[in-house]
């Protein structure tokens, strides 16, 4: 026996930001003939330009039930089973069955969506808020705009007997009560999902951000819940919240657990995540039972382990603090050690030029007392010859001030060769740079050269090719429009691979036939027929393609001359439905023209149902206009 819940509640930001309504939906489902039990929640994007989010999640919930129930109900009709016990392929299985099932959701929802939107116009009110918001309003033939504006996230769970599985598109989260009594997240988030950007329905690749896990075997419960709840605990207080309170006091007292449920709700949501919050669940109340017990005990546990873990959490970071705190020490002892090094060599640099000098300083006093012995010889030897030749003593300092002013201008001489020699360097790597890089242009523009006669040849042979086909399609489409219409293809003359007639275009083209004899004015009437007798007669989509391109002038000018023929403003509403029709037989016709003969039976069948459709609703319009 299953114990199901779904319950959401308007956020306390929205009850401030002018009583905003809550964007949520969620569901609880059973199928009694199945055995199954499933849950849902949808999370409606609560930004200004999805500002009709809160039927988009309306639509999810819907969506997910109807596609989850009709695939069971479908696979058990055909004796294949969604799950089979005792099949070897079972993982391989399910995961085909739950691709086919995202794709068939994302599908049914875009649907559900512009029927919606078909059925509910514009409001003034809807208007006003966009110009307000700055937001624009997208037009009816933008679908991608048109979906975005109902965006939502969606989670589902589904217990069975023998299996569980769970399918989800955005935030929020999952969470499955084993038989152990242990709780856990199923569906981790998505890594690309963060900082206020999450995956949904309305995204254009929604069927490439979908996760699924799945089990076998039995469960006690799982959960779903929007991002507004899970947001509101920390992971740990989550999982106890889920194992502890939720499945233990709704396997008790289903009833008032649900009233308490709900009463908590809004207080979850003040002192939480302030969204919208919503929740479903599916508890297994037969299996989880005798298991209470147990799980109180793997709660009690359960918290131990979450103190643990919080107290290993302060002493991994007391560690880390005592780790920075370390590395800034040692890094400062490593400047200090570098600078000692640094003073270290100075020293040692010092020592050795001071040794260098007192080398110096001894050589130079030795060559003093050299040359001061040398000087006192020769000054006796000048005091003679200047005695002799009765000249003046020449001074020590004369003497010393012209050897100064020699050296010096030995000096400057080398001072101004080394100039020049570093000139002559500077020149001449410039030039050697400015070498390498006109080398390396001249390959660069060869090579860009080379690709460019590549480039020009095969563009050369596929403007040939281009030319050829384009020869052979005009001639082939000229030999089209020069035959008559009574040599078109005939369902008699189908290809094996053409489209064929549905049984419901041709009823449709019957009932386009027979209303030529209503109070309908002549000339549409007449077109109408003609035009459902073409539909039924040019069978292939070849054929249908020659005759919408040949004849969608003239039904285009019979539809305004039918306008014309109900009095100029007075049936604006039919007038506007009857244009629609146009418009949806334009689309077909280019749905043929692009399409051709390539494309399946199936779909062009379809096709040509829909046109008839419209057709027959433009006729009706017409008949119940014209009557008095």
């Amino acid at each position: 026996m299953f114990i199901g819940f779904a319950l959401k509640q308007q956020g306390a930001s929205h009850v401030r930001n002018h009583n905003k309504p809550c964007e949520d939906a969620c569901g609880y489902f059973e199928n009694e003939h199945y055995h199954t039990a499933l849950a849902v929640i949808a999370d409606g994007h609560g930004s200004d330009k999805y500002f009709r989010s809160r039927f988009g999640s309306a639509l999810a919930v819907e969506t997910a039930h109807e596609v989850i129930d009709g695939f069971i109900e479908q696979t058990g009709k055909e004796n294949r089973g969604f799950f089979n016990p005792d099949a070897k392929n079972n993982h391989e299985r399910m995961r085909e069955n739950l691709e086919k099932i995202e794709k068939k959701m994302v599908l049914t929802w875009r649907e559900k969506v512009f029927e919606h939107s078909r059925a509910n116009p514009w409001t003034e009110k809807e208007i006003a808020f966009c110009r307000e918001k700055g937001v624009s309003i997208p037009l009816e033939n933008d679908e991608n705009r048109l979906v975005n504006v109902y965006g939502s996230t969606l989670i589902a769970a589904l217990v069975a007997e023998h299996f569980w599985f769970a399918i989800q598109i955005g935030d929020g989260g999952c969470v499955v009560i084993r038989e152990n009594g242990i709780a856990g997240i199923v569906l981790e988030e998505d890594e690309e999902q963060g900082f206020g950007i999450t995956k949904s329905l309305c995204n254009e690749d929604a069927i490439n951000h979908f996760r699924h896990n799945f089990g076998f075997g039995t469960i006690l419960g799982v959960t779903v819940a929007s991002d507004g709840v899970t947001d509101s605990f920390s992971r740990e207080d989550y999982l106890a919240f889920n194992s502890n309170n939720l499945l233990k006091n709704f396997v008790e007292q289903p009833d008032q657990a649900c009233v308490e449920l709900k009463n908590y709700l809004p207080k979850l949501s003040s002192q939480g995540s302030q969204d919208d919050v919503s929740i479903a669940g599916v508890f297994n109340a037969e299996i989880a039972r005798p298991f209470l017990p147990f799980i109180e005990q793997a709660a009690q546990k359960q918290q131990a382990v979450v103190q643990v873990r919080q107290e290993l959490v302060q002493v991994k970071l007391e560690a880390g603090r005592l780790r920075q705190e370390s590395d800034s020490w040692q890094k400062k002892h490593a400047t200090v050690e570098n600078a000692l090094q640094d003073e270290r060599r100075k020293l040692s640099v010092a020592e050795k030029n001071a040794e260098t000098a007192r080398k110096e300083w001894e050589q130079t006093r030795q060559t003093l007392e050299k040359e001061e012995k040398e000087k006192s010889g020769l000054r006796g030897v000048l005091d003679t010859i200047s005695q002799f030749l009765g000249l003046g003593q020449a001074t020590p300092q004369q003497i010393a001030v012209d050897a100064q002013q020699k050296y010096k201008a030995v000096q400057d001489a080398l001072r101004d060769e080394q100039a020049k020699a570093k000139q002559f360097e500077t020149n001449y790597q410039a030039e050697f740079k400015k070498r390498k890089e006109i080398e390396e242009s001249e390959k660069y523009i060869r090579k860009e050269l080379e690709q460019a006669k590549e480039n020009v040849a095969a563009f050369a042979q596929e403007l040939k090719k281009a030319k050829s086909k384009l020869a052979e399609a005009e001639l082939k489409l000229s030999d089209e429009r020069n035959k008559p219409l009574n040599q078109l293809p005939t369902p008699t003359q189908t290809q094996p691979d053409a489209t064929v007639q549905t049984e419901a275009s041709q009823k449709t083209s019957q009932k386009i036939l027979s209303k030529q004899s209503s109070s309908v004015p002549n000339d549409f009437n007449n077109y109408l027929a003609q035009t459902g007798e073409m539909v039924s007669s040019k069978q292939s989509s070849q054929g249908i393609t020659v005759v919408l391109s040949a004849d969608f002038a003239e039904y285009k000018e019979n539809v305004a001359k039918g306008i014309e023929c109900f009095g100029k403003g007075e049936n604006k509403f039919k007038e506007n439905k009857i244009a629609e029709a146009l418009a949806d037989y334009q689309k077909a016709l280019d749905f043929f023209n692009k399409a051709g003969a390539n494309q399946s039976a199936t779909v062009t069948a379809g096709k040509i149902e829909i046109c008839n459709k419209k057709l027959n609703s433009a006729a009706t319009i017409v008949e119940k206009t014209a009557k008095p």
